[in-house]
């Protein structure tokens, strides 16, 4: 049994091409508009008056469907929020004041200036991280033997969690990844709603244990203080809402990174006129980010009638904002996609690079990779920095490395998108 949400597959390969270049356009086969323009889609981000989240019509026809063939399963998914966990991130949930509470909090949590400390972390742990996947027999999966385990271990640090956890983290957090997609079975339905439980329980007990190590050595623990950021200074209790937020954090900072990383790695050794080891790694992580990251679309919802575009926009109508498409809006990003940056000035390593690459006029519009506005993911910093220092220390330790094969999911799904596998040899020698 499946619950089948928003397929694409239900529409003609030459209507979707259709949608697909319009800059909005509805769907009757989705029940949804669809939008492609840049900035329309930073419109409807910008704009909290008029559009709200839309996760809760989103999980409404698949619990309906559930409703009807398996009541026990229901039942277990309403015990569990009942505890409470929700059944969406508490961040895409919210809006208004307590949505830019937390955000704020959030944001001095992950800001630049706080995350340039972990950098010197971050650098050992990738060069860890790679030698151990040099070991192993070539080629290697990008996101098994680097990329999943890397973002775990950078979470893990950055929320003062035991790295011992790390790999059960990592079990939870993909059990619940898998219920954004659009259609899950039902052994992925249960396994989510068990893993949100176990992950409530978990923050639970390790928030207790970092309030008792707070109060015995006189200062607040990682976990507790971002906990009080959330709650409040002076809150003895942790509410239901700050253990969803921390759910997300694992989830979002966990898959989102890994699932990206390998897509980015593969276009940085692919058919490209630069050569790996020339590319400017700043330029290629915004670059990487803005073709490769694994959000293709996400979802609004209309809370009034309204005009989007020229189009009218109905209330309670859903909005898929199809990032995959404006972040390769050649209005604001120009040029051949796949002309990768190349250095402009460094000759430390391979000679006169200086003509390397695409070495014109940057777009000056900031991706889409991680939503616009209010709704801009508070973890982008943390993001960026992970998948830099792992692409630095990829083309510093392995300049040879090689791709070997990318294969791609078969079912074509609108909010997710990354490959299934990506096999390099770091190596870099042929078969």
């Amino acid at each position: 049994m499946t619950f089948v949400g928003i397929t694409p597959e239900r529409i003609a390969p030459r209507r979707w091409a259709e949608v697909l270049a319009s800059p909005i356009a509805e769907v009757a086969e989705l029940g949804a508009v669809v939008v492609t323009d840049y900035d329309l889609i930073r419109e409807v981000l910008r704009d909290d008056q008029r559009f709200g989240p839309a996760v809760a019509a989103l999980a409404r026809p698949a619990l309906r469907r559930l409703a009807r063939e398996d009541p026990d399963v229901l039942d277990r998914y309403r015990r569990t929020r009942a505890r409470p966990v929700g059944y969406a991130p508490a961040l895409i949930q919210a809006e208004g004041d307590a949505h830019s509470q937390h955000r704020v909090a959030l944001g001095e949590w992950f800001s630049p200036q706080r995350l340039v400390s972990l950098r010197p972390q971050l650098d050992d742990l990738a060069g860890r991280l790679w030698a151990a996947a040099a070991q192993r027999p070539q080629p290697i999966d990008v996101r098994t033997n680097f990329s999943e385990p890397f973002s775990l271990a950078v979470l893990t640090h950055a929320l003062g969690l035991p790295v011992d956890d790390a790999e059960q983290l990592g079990e939870w957090s993909h059990a619940i990844f898998l219920l954004r997609k659009e259609v899950v079975s039902r052994d992925e339905f249960v396994a989510g709603t068990a893993a949100r439980q176990a992950v409530h329980d978990y923050f639970t007990q390790r928030l207790a244990v970092a309030r008792e190590q707070s109060a015995a050595l006189g200062r607040p623990q990682l976990l507790d203080a971002l906990a009080r950021r959330l709650d409040g200074a002076h809150s003895e209790t942790v509410s239901g809402l700050t253990l969803d937020i921390l759910q997300q954090l694992l989830v979002a900072g966990n898959e989102s990174t890994a699932a990206t990383l390998p897509g980015i790695v593969a276009l940085a050794l692919g058919p490209a006129p630069t050569r790996w080891t020339d590319l400017d790694v700043d330029e290629l992580t915004t670059v990487g980010l803005r073709l490769c990251h694994s959000s293709r679309a996400i979802a609004r919802l209309a809370t009034r009638d309204t005009e989007l575009g020229g189009l009218r926009v109905r209330r309670n109508q859903l909005l898929w904002l199809h990032l995959e498409i404006a972040n390769r809006d050649p209005r604001h990003f120009p040029g051949d996609p796949l002309h990768l940056p190349g250095k402009t000035g460094d000759t430390s390593k391979a000679g006169d690079t200086s003509k390397a690459g695409d070495t014109g006029k940057r777009p000056n519009r900031p991706h889409l990779a991680f939503g616009h506005g209010s709704h801009r993911c508070v973890g982008a910093n943390l993001a960026t920095i992970e998948i830099r220092t792992a692409l630095a220390v990829l083309a510093r330790d392995y300049p040879s490395v090689r791709l070997v094969d990318v294969s791609w999911p078969e079912h074509y799904d609108l909010a997710l998108r990354a490959p299934d596998k990506v096999l390099i040899d770091l190596t870099g020698a042929e078969t």
